[in-house]
């Protein structure tokens, strides 16, 4: 797999498992959770790239996020409705 498609696939799985738990992700779960076929050591250094591009944020070497992220590839605006 290509690093950005490796480090794509990190991503979603990083918003997906915040999203579902409220809780810091850490790189063995992100193993566990996307079948990636490197070691723990790849993913933390993709997820040290992702922080460094802005994509999300590191609250230790080795768990993603703290807070909440709304990468802009999985954030839509709520439907807004008309008062009448």
């Amino acid at each position: 797999m290509e690093p950005a498609a490796r480090k794509q696939k990190i991503l979603s799985a990083i918003v997906e498992s915040f999203i579902r738990s409220g809780e810091p992700v850490g790189s063995k779960s992100l193993l566990d959770e996307t079948g990636l076929k490197v070691s723990s050591a790849t993913v933390r250094n993709d997820m040290a790239d992702l922080t460094e591009q802005g994509r999300a944020a590191a609250i230790s070497a080795t768990r993603f996020p703290k807070t909440p992220i709304r990468p802009k590839a999985f954030y839509r605006e709520p439907p807004t409705f008309c008062q009448a």
